[in-house]
């Protein structure tokens, strides 16, 4: 189901945007008329600029991972523009490796994110690119090479972010900001968690 309306929503969203964005705002009307909401319980109506987002909330073992795949795959089938990076972003290197793994079991190209490389090495080519969220952050301050500013990536990604809840934890505030700026020219986000709610 959540490939199907993955598919529906793509479709919709390159293909005939202004009617898709209208009729999500009648959807919302209808549903807050015919539930009789009041002004503090109303579904909030669709912003224009917040419809390159899509969020799974799936439980663990439900096959995430696989839908993040075809998700990528779906995505490079509805639009042959240009992005400055696909970006799959994790909590910590355990789930780097797993993604590696898995990526390759699905034959999708990927790499790994080295500081070492140098960015320029790191763009040669266009594989869904994997990097765990502690690495980017707005502003470097030492040369640890740990981390990388989040202007270096550009502004026009396609992001993947697992365990999406972890950049809504306290911690973790700066993270939202991050993400908001990667995508802000053009971008788009898939987001997947067990615990979103």
């Amino acid at each position: 189901v959540a490939i199907l309306l993955t598919e529906i929503y793509l479709d919709k969203y390159f293909n005939e945007f202004d009617l898709f964005y209208s009729d999500f705002i009648k959807f919302v009307l209808n549903l807050n008329v015919k539930e009789r909401r009041t002004d503090a319980q109303t579904y909030p109506f669709p912003d224009k600029k917040n419809m390159n987002k899509l969020a799974y909330w799936s439980a663990t073992g439900s096959g995430k991972t696989l839908i993040m795949h075809i998700n990528i795959l779906q995505f490079k089938k509805y639009t042959d523009n240009k992005y400055d990076n696909f970006l799959l972003v994790t909590p910590n290197e355990g789930l780097t490796s797993q993604h590696m793994t898995e990526l390759t079991l699905s034959s999708i190209d990927h790499k790994k994110f080295e500081i070492q490389r140098t960015l320029i090495d790191w763009t040669l080519d266009d594989p869904v690119k994997i990097i765990e969220i502690t690495k980017i952050k707005k502003e470097v301050t030492s040369m640890d090479g740990k981390t990388i500013p989040v202007e270096a990536f550009g502004k026009n990604n396609i992001l993947f972010v697992d365990e999406g809840h972890k950049g809504q934890s306290t911690e973790a505030k700066s993270w939202i900001t991050n993400r908001k700026e990667l995508v802000e020219n053009g971008g788009f986000t898939f987001e997947y968690s067990a615990t979103f709610g």
